[in-house]
């Protein structure tokens, strides 16, 4: 996990997370303290969903940046008292291969799971049914994910090998084409190339889910770095719609289609 620092609240005041550095002063100058020694952080709305409201704070060459927007000293008093409601943590560093997709904000993969039973005494099998990767564009904002303007590509979830294309949300479309080649904006293609420490990100993914059995719908977001990965979330009802112009369509997939006969029938 990353780590956490702050939860900035909804009536502005601070709480102090399990990470939050015991040397800097816990008063109104925490955030520009903590930024000057970590360089970098990542702010993240506690409420909200698609990267909506997501910052990179930077400080570099004496200048603060968010979302490569410059901030002068007298403009950040008023940015911070913006940020009620606001979780401050470490802003990870993605595997320097990924950097060459795109290096302006963090490549983060989503993972959707399901827990399928052969009967009510087996504990059950864990199976990934939906597996790419979100990388960020120039008009994503620092953020990577889809509805913010990044494109996503889908990954083999068994070998790490990526899809033949990019997909971008039809709004961000300059040609009405939700597919790409390539990265729109850095022009690399990733078909047939592999996801660096993807055995990693699986046994990942079997271990929570295993740990964590009585669950059976996971959604989780990581990060690839250099030497292992960083879990950002796990979410309880990831959605299914522009994933399946990605990964195929959800009924066509034996394994999902079993977990939503067998919840349908629940329902009934």
């Amino acid at each position: 996990m990353p780590e956490y620092y702050l939860y900035i609240e909804n009536d502005g005041r601070y709480s102090y997370l399990m990470d939050s550095p015991n040397h800097i002063a816990h008063d109104s100058n925490y955030l520009i303290n903590l930024l000057l020694e970590k360089k970098v952080l990542a702010l993240k709305p506690s409420r909200g969903a698609g990267g909506r409201g997501f910052i990179k704070l930077k400080y570099e060459g004496g200048i603060i940046y968010a979302n490569s927007q410059e901030i002068n000293v007298a403009d950040f008093e008023t940015f911070k008292n913006s940020l009620n409601g606001y979780i401050v943590s470490e802003y990870i560093t993605q595997h320097k291969a990924l950097n060459a997709i795109w290096s302006e904000s963090v490549c983060t993969l989503r993972i959707i799971a399901v827990r399928n039973y052969g009967n009510k005494f087996d504990g059950g099998k864990v199976d990934a049914i939906i597996s790419y990767a979100r990388f960020g564009t120039s008009l994503s904002n620092g953020a990577s994910n889809l509805s913010s303007g990044g494109v996503g590509v889908p990954y083999n979830f068994n070998s790490g090998v990526f899809g033949d294309s990019f997909y971008q949300y039809l709004k961000f479309s300059h040609d009405g084409d939700f597919s790409l080649k390539e990265h729109p904006n850095s022009k690399v293609s990733l078909s047939g190339k592999v996801l660096p420490n993807w055995e990693i990100v699986r046994d990942v993914v079997y271990s929570i889910c295993n740990y964590l059995s009585s669950l059976e719908y996971f959604g989780f977001d990581f990060i690839i770095t250099d030497d292992g990965l960083k879990m950002c979330e796990i979410n309880t009802h990831p959605s299914l719609d522009y994933e399946q112009a990605m990964c195929g369509p959800i009924w066509l997939n034996p394994e999902a289609k079993s977990f939503f006969e067998r919840k349908i029938h629940e329902k009934r």
